[in-house]
């Protein structure tokens, strides 16, 4: 891995996941959440994993 984007969706209750490789790659995901506080809460989850991984 390269780079994680992430984001919460405009209304919310989808999680938005990129990762970026080295190379030209990108590979995009979308995580449909119950509701915009369980998308919140799974951004703040996976930003705590990243910064443990890419240790900023």
């Amino acid at each position: 891995m390269a780079a994680v984007e992430s984001s919460v969706s405009r209304f919310g209750r989808r999680l938005l996941v990129a990762v970026h490789t080295p190379g030209p790659w990108r590979y995009p995901a979308e995580v449909e959440a119950d509701g915009k506080e369980q998308a919140e809460e799974w951004l703040t989850a996976l930003d705590a994993v990243l910064d443990a991984y890419f240790e900023e």
